[in-house]
């Protein structure tokens, strides 16, 4: 479990694919005017890492394919098992071309893909998959509730959406094949090692799901499915408050066929079985049937199909110029999963006509406290370049931080 588990959810590496709605925001809080009656083109993409718990070198030594150490991960050992370690990253790319026309409707056309990882597991199932049962002897580890989840998909849409005064009204549709998808459940689950190892008690009610494939991401297609997205944006006047609401990626996506794995274990190891349970490896195995370990906990395996959520969420930014200089932007973001909701606050600086810059911090979700700089460059009117960087945190102090990102974006209007 420790290999699969760690290895696909930060193997792939939250700043979120832009949507169509956070052109307008975007583009108001650096730029400073909205133009809404104009076509564009816009491309973007990133990637990120984020945690509230695992550090920028725990992550950094997994990517890497570096030994975890004990001296990395010590300090995990005094959190409490049953507290919760959430897990989000992945890359994303998009590009999208907005038509102009004389009238208020416009038309959206465009292409995407993810491969993103989402997770929220207890802390003791993470003090078990990286430190190993030895420094918790003689104490019971809450496995669960825990979850992952992780998605690789590639889309095609388009969309409307109509002017109205200074409120914009919209809507898109996304066709989604997926080339990878999987999902780990644990329902419940408690570890507990008797001192000196004489004896191990453990219970677990344990699901995976999977695609399994040696196709390349592009030319797999093991999933169909759609989304939808919704805004609303208002300005009041020029240079007033603008707000902006969306609904990002709500929708589902049907498997034919995809493996099951279920665990349900209730019983103690003692002797020559406590000993072939701590040596035997990941326990959700990668392939060709079960194997020693998987038989001696009672794992299953079928043939399953049916439909399952794309992990949407819903979305408010508010950007308020403040003079010529100054542009304050706040944004609040609930996803629809078990996590919290996350806020992010930055304060847009021009240098000059063509250049300016945004520090600003992010909380909640899938990391505590994030902070990077952004930059902004519009050499005329009609092109707008973005580049977020969130990397100076795990330069400076990889083993106090917890996470990471890069991205930028391009537009040009006509």
């Amino acid at each position: 479990m420790r290999v699969v588990v760690l290895a696909i959810a930060l193997l792939i590496c939250n700043l979120s694919l832009m949507a169509q709605a956070d052109r307008w925001w975007t583009q108001y809080h650096y730029i400073g005017t909205p133009d809404i009656e104009k076509g564009s083109v816009w491309l973007d993409g990133g990637f990120d890492m984020n945690s509230n718990r695992l550090s920028n070198v725990i992550t950094g030594s997994i990517l890497s394919g570096n030994t975890v150490t004990s001296n990395k991960t010590s300090y995990l050992t005094e959190e409490s098992s049953a507290s919760k370690t959430t897990i989000g990253g992945g890359v994303d790319a998009a590009a999208w071309f907005r038509t102009d026309g004389d009238g208020a409707l416009h038309w959206h056309f465009g292409a995407s893909m993810t491969d993103r990882a989402y997770a929220r597991f207890a802390t003791g199932l993470v003090q078990l998959m990286l430190n190993g049962n030895g420094p918790y002897e003689d104490r019971s580890l809450d496995l669960g509730p825990s979850w992952l989840r992780y998605i690789s998909a590639q889309s095609i849409g388009f969309g409307i959406d109509l002017e109205s005064d200074n409120v914009i009204f919209g809507s898109n549709l996304n066709l989604i094949k997926v080339s990878r998808w999987q999902s780990i459940d644990v329902a419940s689950g408690t570890f507990y090692t008797a001192p000196y190892g004489t004896r191990i008690e453990a219970d677990l009610t344990a699901s995976r799901m999977y695609t399994a494939t040696s196709q390349s991401k592009p030319g797999a297609w093991y999933g169909t499915g759609a989304s939808v997205g919704l805004f609303i944006i208002n300005r009041t006047a020029p240079g007033k408050l603008l707000i902006s609401a969306q609904i990002k990626d709500l929708g589902f996506v049907h498997f034919g066929g995809i493996t099951e794995e279920s665990i349900v274990l209730d019983t103690v190891f003692t002797g020559i079985r406590a000993n072939d349970l701590l040596e035997a490896g990941p326990t959700f195995s990668e392939g060709n049937g079960l194997d020693s370990l998987e038989g001696l906990l009672g794992m299953q395996r079928s043939q399953e199909s049916g439909a399952v959520l794309f992990p949407g969420s819903i979305q408010l930014d508010a950007v308020q110029p403040i003079g010529d200089k100054l542009s304050l932007a706040v944004q609040l973001r609930q996803y629809f999963m078990g996590v919290p909701p996350s806020m992010r606050l930055g304060m847009r600086i021009r240098l000059s006509n063509w250049l300016a810059l945004e520090p600003y911090g992010s909380t909640g979700a899938f990391t505590r406290f994030d902070t990077g700089l952004g930059a902004s460059v519009h050499p005329g009117e009609r092109i707008q370049m973005n580049i977020l960087y969130g990397l100076l945190e795990s330069q400076i102090a990889r083993a106090t931080t917890r996470s990471q990102h890069l991205s930028g974006s391009f537009q040009f209007l006509f």
